[in-house]
């Protein structure tokens, strides 16, 4: 029979596998329908109608990095360090998603009011559809790292999978069905974040 300290770090060998497993098939598979979502969204849209779009996506993830305020990263640790500590965390996080991507939409809408051809080829409504997803984007980055911090793994992972799914779903339905102009596209990305 096994001694509970000599089974422990086993167990651990074990779960710490699994987690990276997990993590990497996620990540493999979330890349995977990404690219097959952006490749649909070429080659509906065109060169001219994918380069606003990538304008458009890349501005989002620019501006979720700045909303981020290192919170992405420190919380795994914080949740980690104390779990009576989750509900506050989940709280202040969403806060600040929500705070802090409204602020970055203010400060993009004034940028683009001031410089008008900082993003080029956005017009006003297709930077306003961007700028809504905001928020979310920023939330869901934050209960990812609340997840990471509580070792839930299958969660962490499970949220960018389901995402990039309803995303490619979303996109197939308003191409084959609506024949979605880059708006429509748009409209199914913000939606999906």
């Amino acid at each position: 029979m096994l001694s509970s300290s000599s089974a422990t770090p086993r167990y651990r060998a074990r779960r710490m596998r699994f987690d990276v497993f997990v993590t990497v098939g996620g990540k493999v598979l979330f890349v995977a329908l990404g690219a097959l979502t952006t490749v649909l969204i070429a080659r509906h849209l065109g060169p001219t109608g994918q380069g606003v779009f990538a304008v458009s996506f890349n501005l989002t993830l620019i501006l979720v990095q700045l909303g981020s305020s290192g919170l992405s990263v420190a919380t795994p640790t914080l949740v980690a360090r104390d779990s009576r500590l989750v509900g506050p965390i989940i709280t202040n996080a969403l806060l600040l998603a929500l705070g802090g991507g409204i602020s970055l939409i203010a400060a993009t809408l004034l940028l683009q009011n001031t410089a008008p051809g900082i993003l080029p080829g956005l017009t006003w409504s297709e930077l306003c559809i961007t700028l809504a997803a905001l928020p979310g984007a920023l939330a869901v980055m934050f209960m990812q790292a609340v997840f990471q911090g509580q070792g839930r793994m299958v969660a962490f992972g499970a949220i960018d999978t389901l995402q990039a799914t309803i995303t490619l779903a979303g996109v197939v339905v308003a191409i084959v069905a609506f024949d979605a102009s880059l708006v429509g596209v748009l409209l199914v990305i913000a939606a999906t974040r």
